[in-house]
């Protein structure tokens, strides 16, 4: 295992590489989440920082001030302040010379960085837009009044609208075939893409689903319980549960081989599918710990499709 403790910062946004962690009243950090090194500091927004994008170039931050800011990584200069929501931005999607933004004011707007003009707004939820996706002819976002939208993003006209969470939608993804979703009710839903007709309702988290990604054959959501649990995209079986977070889970993000995970308890741990002993640092002291074992050894991914077991990543030593 690896596990960086930010001290009182807040992981925000990540690959399976880089992070980026924010506290209130210092500076903003890119970090590589292998060795802990800093490679950025970003600072000039008047509020919190409250969601961050980043791609090779470009890093875009947004805060409670209403505002984005465009930095160059490379010299770690703010190159740009773009103003026009009318309250916080909640949720960011970051594409070449585009920024997609979510907003406490209950709207969405695309805009281009290299200008700072906004293209595009998207208007119609009743509550804050709290997460947001786009492939590039469609937006879909989810908002605090319980219902999930999705727009023609050349027109900026709402195609369709999804209803069924009781709660405040916290986090979203889709492709071609689902769109998944989490809610404060503590249920997760999985819609068909196509038709926005409701597939399956996924319950065992205790609070609410903040987060969460799906591949082909598993969803992996957080929550605010504390824990990470993994299911069956096609049976929505809880294949198992991951509890070594000691508060909210904020953020996390999976590749084949490979989860990192955030939470608000100020640590980031980097999970890899493997059968072995895990071993963990912590501020830099390395230890072997029989404890580091997921809540279940070993299950079988998407109904004996693959065997496979989430343990804390070792930094190859």
């Amino acid at each position: 295992m690896i596990a960086l403790v930010l001290k009182g910062g807040l992981c925000v946004s990540f690959d399976d590489r880089f992070a980026v962690s924010v506290k209130l009243g210092d500076p903003g950090q890119l970090f590589d989440i292998q060795t802990g090194r800093c490679y950025m500091l970003f600072a000039g927004h008047t509020g919190m920082i409250s969601a961050v994008k980043f791609n090779q170039k470009l890093l875009v931050s947004a805060g409670s001030d209403a505002t984005l800011r465009i930095w160059e990584i490379s010299s770690g200069r703010c190159e740009r302040v773009i103003e026009g929501h009318l309250g916080e931005i909640t949720c960011l999607q970051l594409d070449d010379d585009i920024v997609i933004s979510g907003s406490e004011d209950h709207t969405a707007k695309i805009w281009q960085i290299s200008t700072g003009t906004c293209l595009k707004t998207f208007q119609g939820h009743t509550g804050a837009i709290c997460c947001l996706q786009n492939t590039s002819t469609t937006l879909v976002t989810g908002s605090t009044d319980t219902t999930i939208r999705m727009w023609d993003i050349q027109t900026a006209s709402c195609k369709r609208q999804l209803t069924g969470h009781t709660g405040h939608v916290f986090c979203i993804q889709f492709d071609l075939e689902y769109i998944c979703s989490g809610s404060n009710d503590t249920c997760i839903k999985i819609w068909s893409a196509k038709s926005g007709k409701l597939i399956r309702t996924l319950t065992g988290h205790h609070l609410g689903v903040v987060c969460l990604q799906f591949d082909h054959t598993k969803i992996v959501s957080g929550s605010a319980d504390k824990t990470i649990k993994v299911w069956s995209i096609k049976t929505g079986h809880n294949l198992y549960t991951l509890n070594h977070h000691t508060g909210s889970l904020w953020a996390l993000h999976f590749t084949t081989n490979k989860m990192v995970s955030s939470s608000i308890d100020g640590s980031l741990l980097i999970w890899d599918f493997a059968f072995q002993k895990s071993k963990s640092r912590v501020c830099g002291r390395r230890h072997n710990s029989s404890s580091d074992r997921p809540t279940k050894d070993v299950d079988r991914l998407e109904d004996s499709e693959h065997e496979g077991a989430f343990n804390l990543l070792d930094n190859g030593n």
